[in-house]
C-alpha cells in the first residue's frame, strides 16, 4: 500500500528533481498519494509490479482457450510450476516486452524457466 508524503516535501524537492519526476509521470498529486518513483527515476517496474503485468498479458493472451483458468495462471506467474521459484525477472520483462513471444527466437518450451506461461 503507498505511503502519503505530505505537500510541503514535494515543494521542498529541487525543481530539477520536481522537472524529473514529472516527466516519469509523477505530479504533485501522486507524489503526495505515495506512488512509487521506481519508474520515473528510470528505474523500470517492481517485481510485483512486473507480476502483475505478465498476469494481466497472460490472461489477454490466453483467455479464448477454454482450458484457460485465471486462478491457475496467476499462481503459475507467481511460483513456476517447474523451478518452484517466482519466475525471473528477465524472464518476466521478456514476456511483458513481447508482442509474441512464442515466434521469439529465446523463447523455447523446453527451457523450465517459461513454465510459469503454463495458463492451466
Amino acid at each position: 500500500m503507498p505511503r502519503p508524503r505530505s505537500p510541503e516535501r514535494y515543494d521542498n524537492l529541487s525543481p530539477k528533481y520536481r522537472d524529473r519526476l514529472s516527466r516519469g509521470g509523477i505530479g504533485k498529486e501522486s507524489y503526495v498519494r505515495g506512488d512509487s518513483l521506481k519508474r520515473a527515476r528510470g528505474h523500470g517496474l517492481s517485481l510485483d509490479e512486473l507480476i502483475q503485468a505478465a498476469i494481466a498479458k497472460k490472461a489477454r493472451d490466453f483467455s479464448s482457450s477454454h482450458k484457460y483458468r485465471n486462478d491457475r495462471a496467476a499462481r503459475n506467474v507467481l511460483t513456476n510450476p517447474k523451478t518452484k521459484h517466482a519466475p525471473k525477472e528477465a524472464y518476466l520483462k521478456k514476456y511483458i516486452e513481447s508482442d509474441d513471444i512464442f515466434s521469439d527466437p529465446d523463447f523455447d518450451w523446453e527451457d523450465d524457466e517459461w513454465a510459469f506461461l503454463y495458463y492451466h
